[in-house]
């Protein structure tokens, strides 16, 4: 939910995604330390891949989502 309303904040200058990006890697090791009964350090390592990926897979689709928005305010 906190990824969602980033752009609602004010334009200040906290880097509201990177702390998106550290809330994301916290929630997630502490889910994968709960329910997978992994070593810190696994849970460590599985929190880092999937935040990897979250940020990968964000950026993908923000620069899918403005170049949408880029083709269709010229066509308009």
């Amino acid at each position: 939910m906190f990824s969602l309303s980033i752009p609602l904040f004010p334009a200040e200058p906290i880097p509201w995604l990177d702390v998106s990006h550290g809330l994301v890697f916290v929630v997630w090791l502490l889910l994968i330390k709960r329910y997978t009964q992994m070593s810190w350090l696994n849970s460590f390592a599985a929190a880092f891949v999937g935040t990897l990926f979250y940020g990968i897979v964000s950026v993908l689709v923000s620069a899918l989502v403005s170049g949408y928005l880029e083709i269709f305010a010229n066509s308009l």
